[in-house]
C-alpha cells in the first residue's frame, strides 16, 4: 500500500477523492461538490454535463456506474469489482474541470493509483454484539465508555456511562456507573474500530427506561444519529468542548436520560 497516495481509506485523483470500500461501505464512491470545478452554478448542472459524457463513452461506462446528486454534492458509486471504472470517471471529471482545477497526470502516477484500486481489499469490520462494552476516545487522551444495548437493522442503541479514565478500567467499574445517555446510532464507529470492544456483560437497561424517541423503534418521532454523536456528547459532558456548540442551545440536554442534568463543569462559549 502506497501511503503517500492513499489516505483515510481514499485515494485522490487531482481534486477528486475516490473513497475505497471500507468497514461500512462495499462500493467505490465519489461524493463531493464539483459545481465550481465545472464552472457551473449547481451540482445538478454538473452531473448533467458528466452524464452526457459518460453516455457517449465507448465502453458503456454510464451503465456501469450509478450517479446521483443533491444540492451540495454529486454521488458516483461502482461495485467493489469495478475499480477501474471509478478511476475512469474520476479522470473524466478532471478533464471536464476548468482551470485551475484540471490537472495533467504522469502515466506512472495513474499506474500507481490503478494498482492501489485493483489490489484493494476491503477491511474486515470489528465484530460486535449486544452487551459489548467499548471505549470512546476523547480529545484529552482519556476515554469514555459505552455499551451496545440492543440492535435494530444493524443500527445499535448504545449507552454512555458516566465513567471516564484510562482504557483498561475494569468492566465492573464501567458498567456499575450511571448511564447518562442512550441513543440509536449508526454502527460506523463500532465497525471501524474507532470504539474498541473491551468486554461483554448482560444488559441491565430496558427500552422502558429510555425516552421513546431514542429507542430505535420504527415509530413517528423516533430519532437516529451518526456514531459521532456519542463522541461529541461525551466531549461536551466532560467539559472538553463547549456545551452550546450545536445548532440549538439545549441540543445536548435533549440527548440525556430522564433526570440527568447537564454537569456543573461544562464549558459555555
Amino acid at each position: 500500500m502506497n501511503e503517500e497516495i492513499i489516505k483515510d481509506l481514499s485515494v485522490n485523483v487531482g481534486f477528486i477523492k475516490i473513497h475505497l470500500p471500507d468497514y461500512t461501505m462495499s462500493t467505490f464512491m465519489i461524493a463531493q461538490s464539483i459545481a465550481d470545478e465545472f464552472g457551473v452554478e449547481t451540482n445538478q448542472q454538473a452531473i448533467k454535463k458528466l452524464r452526457g459524457v459518460l453516455k457517449s463513452s465507448e465502453n458503456d461506462l454510464y451503465k456501469k456506474v450509478k450517479t446521483d446528486y443533491e444540492s451540495g454534492s454529486i454521488f458516483i458509486h461502482t461495485s467493489s469489482k469495478r475499480g477501474e471504472e471509478i478511476l475512469q470517471v474520476a479522470l473524466i471529471i478532471n478533464d471536464l474541470a476548468i482551470e485551475p482545477y484540471c490537472q495533467e497526470f504522469a502515466p506512472e502516477d495513474i499506474s500507481k493509483i490503478k494498482s492501489i484500486i485493483k489490489d484493494w481489499k476491503r477491511p474486515r469490520p470489528q465484530k460486535w454484539k449486544v452487551g459489548d462494552v467499548f471505549t470512546v476516545p476523547l480529545s484529552d487522551g482519556t476515554y469514555s465508555f459505552g455499551q451496545v444495548l440492543w440492535e435494530t437493522y444493524n443500527s445499535p442503541n448504545c449507552a454512555l456511562f458516566d465513567c471516564r479514565g484510562k482504557e483498561n478500567l475494569p468492566i465492573e467499574t464501567i458498567t456499575s456507573s450511571p448511564v447518562f445517555s442512550v441513543l440509536n446510532i449508526t454502527a460506523k464507529f463500532l465497525d471501524c474500530f474507532e470504539w474498541k470492544v473491551i468486554g461483554n456483560v448482560p444488559v441491565e437497561i430496558t427500552k422502558d427506561d429510555v425516552p421513546k424517541e431514542h429507542r430505535g423503534e420504527s415509530t413517528v418521532g423516533s430519532l437516529s444519529f451518526s456514531s459521532a454523536i456519542l463522541s461529541e456528547l461525551a466531549e461536551v459532558y466532560y467539559g472538553l468542548k463547549p456545551w452550546n456548540s450545536a445548532y440549538k442551545q439545549d441540543f445536548y440536554d435533549e440527548l440525556l436520560m430522564p433526570k440527568i442534568k447537564r454537569p456543573q463543569n461544562i464549558i459555555i462559549k
